[in-house]
């Protein structure tokens, strides 16, 4: 019991800290104290004394599509009395944080070669799943299917259009293959579309 807290190092996970037998929401060493009670550790909280929750409120996107990249994300909160809130150094208050399950914008560039196999690995992001869905599209989010690429899974485009790649990820949402179709589509540059079902 080298933290002396009246349990041995076997069972305490936190062997070096006599105030945790566990990490906690802060790790060991860091207490998992929340000064304003907000339900945010001051170890995660900017504003650890001065943003206190006195009452629940909601907060929607309305009918806009949330296409931010995968990650964590700060939640901040600016009053409207005396200020614009048009600026992002108005919203001083953090109130909590987002996380958003999704592939990380950057770093998603692959190639292909038109009569050939394709499959690649390499993606990132947070929560991606094998099952997750990727699909190969002029541009994400509108029916705009590329001619002649299909797939491992076949989607099929809204009347008059063309089929397209459909593929489930793999290796923990990580990597897509179209197994053994060869990709027949005409050079250029295409969009990755991520969906998770």
């Amino acid at each position: 019991d080298d933290d002396m807290d009246g349990f041995l190092n076997c069972v305490d996970t936190c062997p070096n800290d006599p105030t945790k037998r566990m990490p906690g929401a802060c790790g060991c060493g860091v207490s998992d104290t929340d000064s304003d009670r907000d339900g945010t550790p001051d170890c995660y909280d900017s504003c650890p004394r001065a943003d206190a929750v006195h009452r629940a409120v909601s907060v929607g996107f309305g009918k806009v599509v949330l296409t931010a990249p995968g990650g964590q994300f700060r939640l901040c909160w600016c009053a409207t009395s005396g200020q614009s809130c048009a600026q992002a150094g108005e919203f001083r208050i953090d109130v909590g944080g987002l996380t958003v399950i999704g592939p990380a914008r950057r770093g998603h560039e692959r190639t292909c070669t038109s009569g050939r196999i394709c499959d690649f690995g390499g993606l990132e992001g947070l929560g991606l799943e094998d099952g997750d869905r990727l699909v190969v599209l002029e541009t994400c989010g509108v029916s705009t299917f590329v001619p002649r690429l299909l797939g491992g899974g076949v989607y099929a485009g809204a009347a008059g259009q063309s089929l397209t790649a459909l593929v489930e990820l793999q290796s923990s949402g990580s990597a897509a293959s179209w197994k053994s179709v060869l990709i027949t589509a005409a050079g250029g540059r295409y969009r990755l579309c991520w969906c998770t079902p």
